[in-house]
């Protein structure tokens, strides 16, 4: 019998649809961490406006959403070694993200080639590293957004 904690591990992180995979991409305002095995942007969702939904049934997304993009650009034409990139990346995503991810964010990666080859605890490590990174600039972003409203009244 699994406890709560393992099953949220395992649930499927729902994927960007690409109008918000767009927006993530261009945006200015996505927080942007860089490591050796991918590069992140992460974007929160607009609190103005209802949450996204989920593609396959339409209901809205509770937590947060995530896409990796692996481009023949970064890691080359095989198809093995992209697709393999991807899948280690959402994995360390699942694992990493009931404890390290902020409800309410799109999280967009970027593969580099160093996610074909490097060490799942490397892998890891990284993943923990990029979100205790987006966790302070996320918490940096808020604060002095608090700061410009108080000076405004």
């Amino acid at each position: 019998m699994l406890t709560q904690t393992a099953k949220s591990i395992f649930k499927k992180i729902e994927p960007l649809d690409g109008m918000s995979i767009r927006h993530a991409f261009t945006s200015r305002m996505a927080i942007r961490v860089h490591t050796p095995a991918f590069s992140l942007n992460v974007l929160t969702w607009p609190t103005h406006s209802a949450p996204p939904l989920t593609k396959a049934s339409h209901q809205p997304v509770l937590h947060y959403r995530a896409s990796v993009i692996t481009g023949k650009k970064a890691l080359g034409k095989s198809a093995v070694a992209r697709n393999r990139a991807r899948r280690r990346i959402l994995s360390a995503a699942q694992h990493s993200f009931p404890d390290g991810a902020i409800p309410g964010n799109d999280y967009l990666f970027f593969a580099q080639p160093e996610a074909v080859n490097v060490p799942w605890s490397t892998l890891m490590a990284h993943m923990k590293n990029a979100l205790e990174q987006v966790a302070r600039r996320s918490q940096m972003k808020s604060s002095t957004k608090d700061i410009k409203k108080e000076n405004a009244h």
